[in-house]
């Protein structure tokens, strides 16, 4: 009798610690025969999805593309928080379940808890990434990441750096559970800034006006961003206060200007300049002290000359995931020199309706 008493005695605490288990085990209400499929929305991202339609624009459906994708799972009693997919997947160019993982899978719905989907860029379309040094770093205790201290000038490694919203999806074990495919929508880290250059139509014909390069001063070209992705619904990115550095870009070859714009430094990449009340604390990164400076030369002189305009006459901003093509003309001053007009950026962005983005997008 006394046996069967430390028999019951012992199945009871066994019987115990596996309902503890159960309670603290996410996982332990089961899973269903269907396999997560992620992958990338096809319109409502900021990325580079679709093909541009002939604009030349290559799209994260290439062989190169890989994204690195997350599954935060909450379930049980008390509730508890584990990482169910930390993976990578590739364009599988396929019409049906398009995206493949690449370290593991399949990953199958669970019955019950709630799923919270995200990623972010690894490698871009044509295979650029970050320099091992500069590559991001992903804390999955907080679950915030970490583009740490990176340089972005146009003579800077030209990643479009892209990161994901969140998508999450509660299992009820109902059949009416939502198991379809899961498409991230993705945003730019950056911005991105075009030059063109013109004269005014005052300008003589048979004056020439050869420009050699353009120096930015005051732009900050060195930041760090902290994303966080551990709200359960909203991602928020900050930026720290950076630093300034002039950087000069100057063209495989000379331009000589006409009275028509043209193209003299293609979009490049830079970090955001924004003031104080969007994304960083600091006070406005576009100043009186962001100062453009153009060499030029006229009619083959043997002396260059420079020219300077303030660039906050033109934008006192650049917001990450949109372009701006920054025109500016040449007019001559009545002691013969020129000055710049600094005409408004023009600002591109995506207007969230199908077939409208292809400006947004910034692929270099």
């Amino acid at each position: 009798m006394k046996n069967m008493k430390k028999y019951v005695l012992i199945f009871g605490c066994i019987l115990a610690l596996s309902a503890a288990c159960n309670r603290l085990d996410p996982f332990s209400g089961g899973y269903t025969d269907d396999v997560i499929g992620l992958g990338i929305s096809n319109v409502q991202t900021k990325g580079l999805i679709a093909d541009g339609e002939g604009t030349g624009l290559t799209a994260l459906d290439d062989a190169y593309t890989r994204i690195r994708v997350f599954d935060f799972m909450t379930a049980g009693t008390p509730s508890t928080t584990v990482q169910y997919i930390d993976d990578v997947i590739k364009w599988k160019n396929a019409q049906t379940d398009p995206w493949d993982y690449v370290n593991g899978g399949p990953y199958r719905w669970t019955k019950t808890g709630t799923h919270k989907f995200f990623g972010y860029l690894t490698v871009a379309p044509g295979g650029t990434a970050f320099a091992t040094a500069n590559a991001p770093a992903w804390a999955p205790d907080n679950q915030k990441l970490t583009v740490g201290s990176l340089e972005m000038t146009p003579a800077s490694t030209q990643f479009d750096f892209l990161y994901s919203g969140i998508i999450s999806r509660t299992m009820n074990n109902s059949a009416d559970d939502d198991h379809s495919y899961v498409k991230l929508q993705f945003n730019h880290l950056f911005t991105a800034l075009g030059v063109a250059l013109k004269t005014a139509d005052d300008i003589d014909e048979g004056v020439t006006i050869v420009v050699k390069k353009i120096k930015f001063t005051g732009l900050k070209t060195t930041r760090q961003a902290v994303i966080d992705f551990s709200d359960d619904t909203d991602v928020s990115c900050e930026l720290n206060a950076g630093s300034s550095a002039a950087f000069t870009f100057t063209p495989s070859s000379a331009l000589t200007l006409t009275g028509t714009a043209q193209t003299f430094m293609d979009y490049a990449l830079l970090w955001p300049q924004l003031p104080a009340d969007t994304q960083t604390s600091t006070s406005a990164d576009i100043t009186d002290d962001t100062i453009i400076e153009i060499t030029y030369n006229v009619g083959n002189a043997n002396a260059d000359e420079t020219v300077t305009a303030k660039l906050n006459e033109a934008i006192t901003q650049m917001d990450a995931g949109k372009k701006y093509l920054l025109t500016i003309t040449m007019k001559r001053t009545v002691d013969m020199k020129f000055e710049l007009l600094v005409d408004p950026l023009v600002e591109y962005f995506y207007d969230g309706v199908e077939g409208d983005y292809f400006d947004y997008l910034i692929k270099f």
